[in-house]
């Protein structure tokens, strides 16, 4: 009898591993960015789960993502701080939700909900800080990422 329970719960475990494994690994599209002369919405299909997984495609895709969508981060005229929020029901009229509008867009479908899933800027020092919904993390001007509590 005990084998049986283990072999079940080895078996759920597997298709939770399965699943987590198909659904965290696939690539994340991006809808559309949104830009100011201060900051830019990134607005995506998905992002990773793990925090881990988020920060590391924002470091493989940024520069691709930079030159894709003419944003530069140069400071003045270019976005320091990347907002990056799921498309979840796509484009939709203001009304009373708590949504975020875009004047690049015609009314009245030019908002989404809000839920960001992370949020990227630069310090003065030049070193990113990366904002999830679990944690916060600060890259240094030599690669390392770190936790920081504030």
């Amino acid at each position: 009898m005990k084998i049986k329970i283990s072999m079940e719960i080895l078996f759920i475990i597997g298709l939770f591993v399965i699943g987590y494994l198909y659904f965290d690994e696939r690539p994340v599209k991006i809808i559309a960015v949104h830009k100011t002369d201060y900051d830019a919405v990134i607005i995506v299909d998905r992002l990773p789960y793990l925090d881990k997984k988020k920060i590391a495609w924002w470091i493989k895709n940024k520069n691709d993502i930079l030159q894709r969508y003419s944003i530069s981060d140069e400071g003045k005229n270019g976005p320091i701080e990347y907002s990056i929020f799921p498309f979840g029901d796509g484009y939709q009229p203001l009304g009373k939700e708590d949504r975020l509008c875009f004047d690049d867009m015609a009314e009245p479908n030019n908002c989404i909900d809000k839920g960001w899933l992370m949020a990227v800027w630069r310090t003065y020092k030049g070193e990113e800080k990366y904002i999830t919904d679990s944690g916060r993390y600060m890259q240094d001007n030599k690669g390392t990422i770190y936790k920081v509590d504030e």
